[in-house]
């Protein structure tokens, strides 16, 4: 495997280890929630993963515009899926402490082409009727062992009439149906049916193409009362662009419109339905336009005028800083880990940044660094706390047997929006027990206004010889 360790700053590690969330809000009206589970075999990753074939009967329009969209871990940056892409990433966990050590490359799984016919047979989805718009593949989550996330194929199917897709009220793609498989084991981990659009018999022809209609919406003026804005207009990204056949109306499947002309509210037609997004102002705003398809007339629009997203609470964080050590080691250690819950018979090596190493019967001394996101002076009190009872053997002070502490001063006051530095000094006796200890260092705030905070720290007593001790472990 490519080892990969991911240090969140130098020598601390804190972090909430946060698994994604399967499509739970990408319907918005009520949709039929189906889970079941049902059975697979677990196959090779390569090939299958271009999504060729997959458009079925809409293959002559959607595929020039880019469809199937495939991604990879959509939820941390959208970059598109290839077979040589890890299936799952490997961590250590612990309470207050989570360490992304490793990407397990070796693990066989389905590709993209036998998920959607897993997928298809499973919700009778026929190709002729129904087409893949989007594909999601999420890596899955190894935590100390034990597999906590399954790598996931997500799928997104849009209903098909007469070779356009229909509008529904699924959030992604306007999809009407959702299927999630687990690609290792080819479980149906959830199955989710949305509202859309009924067609009635007509006449759904092409007469304008993309560029075209993009074009009309350029050309509007900007309408303040509707957040219709010349920078959306203008120079608003555009986020989609496709044909589909969309209820006209305020009431209609998939978005509220604005129609321009109220006598055709309840009709059907095929629209290019193009949406912009503009993040030159404060918050932004977006919209959703309907150009016919035939006649290039604009039909209907909505917009949103975004509100900008308020800070978060104030917050103080900190971090040791390696080169103000002195008889001090802070270093990167190993320890092995068991992967074996993806079929793999070999251990893994987890690297942890940052260890802060004493060695019995010295005295050293290291600098923190704190910082601050708000304006206001506070004053907070450093302390020591034991992260982990029950499973370490701390002093009531925090601190591993035979170890003491003391800083350069317990208060802590930094300028507004400021930092501050304090200096930790260590003392560790020669009969201190060897060993690897989280330790939490507590900013505990004079005024309630401020939120105070923790930061975890490995410290190890270990005279250098042999193995390093490894951490604490909760299996």
């Amino acid at each position: 495997m490519r080892k990969r360790a991911s240090v969140v700053f130098a020598g601390v590690v804190i972090c909430t280890l946060v698994l994604y969330l399967l499509a739970s809000n990408y319907f918005s009206s009520n949709p039929n929630v189906e889970t079941k589970t049902s059975t697979g075999t677990s196959q090779s990753s390569s090939g299958g993963t271009s999504g060729d074939g997959l458009l079925g009967a809409s293959a002559a329009v959607y595929s020039q515009l880019g469809y199937p969209k495939i991604f990879y871990n959509g939820n941390n940056g959208n970059s598109e899926y290839s077979p040589g892409e890890s299936n799952f990433t490997a961590y250590y966990w612990i309470p207050h402490f989570a360490l992304d050590f490793g990407q397990v490359e070796s693990v066989p799984v389905m590709n993209l082409t036998q998920a959607t016919h897993l997928a298809e047979s499973y919700a009778a989805l026929d190709p002729a009727n129904y087409s893949l718009a989007e594909a999601e593949f999420d890596q899955g989550a190894i935590i100390n062992g034990t597999i906590s996330s399954p790598a996931t194929w997500n799928l997104w199917f849009t209903q098909v009439y007469h070779g356009y897709w229909l509008y529904g009220e699924g959030g992604i793609e306007a999809d009407s149906k959702y299927v999630a498989i687990d690609a290792f084991t080819g479980s149906i981990l959830r199955s989710e049916s949305a509202p859309t659009t009924e067609p009635v018999a007509g006449n759904y022809t092409l007469h304008v193409n993309a560029s075209q209609a993009l074009s009309y919406v350029r050309a509007l003026s900007p309408v303040p009362s509707l957040f219709l804005s010349s920078a959306l207009i203008k120079n608003g990204s555009v986020s989609s662009i496709e044909p589909r056949i969309i209820e006209l109306g305020p009431s209609s499947i998939g978005f509220s419109q604005n129609l321009f002309n109220a006598s055709l509210s309840g009709q059907e037609r095929l629209c290019w339905v193009i949406t912009l997004y503009d993040t030159s102002g404060i918050g932004g705003s977006g919209g959703t336009f309907a150009v016919d398809a035939q006649s290039g007339e604009l039909l209907s629009l909505t917009t949103v005028d975004y509100v900008p997203s308020s800070p978060g609470p104030p917050y103080v964080s900190a971090s040791l800083v390696p080169r103000s050590a002195q008889n001090l080691t802070v270093s990167q250690e190993t320890f092995q880990m068991n992967v074996s819950a993806v079929g793999l018979p070999h251990s893994v090596p987890v690297e942890v940044p940052g260890v802060l190493i004493a060695r019995p019967g010295s005295t050293g001394s290291i600098q923190l660094t704190f910082s601050e996101n708000f304006e206001n002076y506070f004053v907070a009190n450093l302390t020591f706390s034991n992260p982990l009872p029950g499973l370490q053997d701390l002093s009531p002070d925090g601190l591993p047997p035979g170890v003491s502490a003391r800083f350069s001063s317990s208060t802590l006051t930094p300028a507004g929006a400021g930092n501050a530095t304090r200096t930790i000094f260590l003392t560790v006796d020669n009969n201190a027990p060897q060993g690897t200890y989280l330790i939490n260092l507590n900013e505990v705030p004079s005024d309630i206004l401020a939120a105070g905070g923790q930061f975890s720290f490995f410290l190890t007593v270990w005279s250098g010889t042999g193995q390093w001790p490894p951490p604490p472990s909760v299996g």
